[in-house]
C-alpha cells in the first residue's frame, strides 16, 4: 500500500505536476483555471520542500551531516514562503554544531531565533536538536556516515584516508534507498565515471569522497 504521509512518497509526481501548472498559469494568466492552479502551486511546493526536510532527517540519522546541512541550505534558499524553511534552518543548525563548525551554526540559529522564534526545537531561546548524539566520533566519522574506523594494514603507497574514505564513500552510497537519489543519478554516475578515466582515479580528493561529492 502507498505511504499516507505524503511527504514520504517519491516527489517526481508532485515536481511535475508543478512544471505544468507554472506553464498553464505563465501562458494563460487570464484563464478561469489560473487561480485553482496557483493554490495546487503552492500546495505542492509545500510537499516538495516537506519531503526535502524529509531527506535531510534521514542524512542527521544517519549522522551524515554534511549532506543534511546541504539538503536543510536547499530548502531556505529554494523553497522561500514555505513552512519547511523554518525546518531546514533548524537542520542546519544541528548538522552545524555536531560538525562542531560554531560561526555557521550561531548564525543559522539566529536567523532561527528571528524568524520562527515558536520553531518547536525552540525552548526559551535554547536549540534542541531533533536527533541525539550518539557517541563522540570525531568530526570526519560524522561527516562521513561513521564508516572510517578500520584498522587493515595500507597497501603500499596509499594513505589510510585514501583507502578508509572510498570504501565509505561506496558503501554510502550503496544504503541510500532510490527513492531518496535525484533522478539523473545514473546520468550523474556515468558522467563521473567519465571524468575520473579522463583525470585519473587518483585525481579525486579525500574531501570529495567524504561529502559524496556536495561541493565538486
Amino acid at each position: 500500500s502507498l505511504p499516507l504521509d505524503q511527504t514520504k512518497r517519491d516527489p517526481g509526481a508532485a515536481r511535475d505536476s508543478f512544471n505544468e501548472f507554472a506553464q498553464l498559469t505563465s501562458r494563460y494568466p487570464n484563464s478561469r483555471y489560473s487561480p485553482d492552479a496557483k493554490q495546487r502551486m503552492i500546495y505542492l511546493r509545500n510537499l516538495l520542500a516537506s519531503y526535502e526536510i524529509h531527506v535531510a532527517d534521514y542524512y542527521l540519522t544517519r549522522q551524515a551531516y554534511v549532506a543534511a546541512a546541504n539538503r536543510g541550505r536547499y530548502v531556505v534558499e529554494n523553497f522561500q514562503e514555505t513552512p519547511s524553511v523554518g525546518d531546514g534552518l533548524a537542520v542546519m543548525v544541528e548538522s552545524y554544531q555536531r560538525l562542531h563548525l560554531d560561526d555557521l551554526a550561531a548564525t543559522s540559529l539566529e536567523v532561527l531565533k528571528t524568524n520562527y522564534p515558536n520553531h518547536p526545537q525552540l525552548a526559551d531561546g535554547k536549540f534542541t536538536p531533533r536527533q541525539a548524539e550518539a557517541d563522540n566520533r570525531s568530526w570526519l566519522s560524522k561527516a562521513t556516515l561513521g564508516l572510517i574506523d578500520g584498522s587493515a594494514p595500507l597497501p603500499p603507497g596509499q594513505t589510510r584516508a585514501d583507502q578508509d574514505i572510498k570504501k565509505q564513500y561506496q558503501d554510502a552510497k550503496d544504503s541510500i534507498p532510490k527513492e531518496l537519489l535525484p533522478e539523473n543519478q545514473a546520468e550523474l554516475d556515468k558522467q563521473a565515471e567519465k571524468d575520473a578515466e579522463a583525470k585519473g582515479t587518483k585525481s579525486r580528493s579525500w574531501f570529495s569522497y567524504m561529502t559524496l561529492g556536495l561541493f565538486d
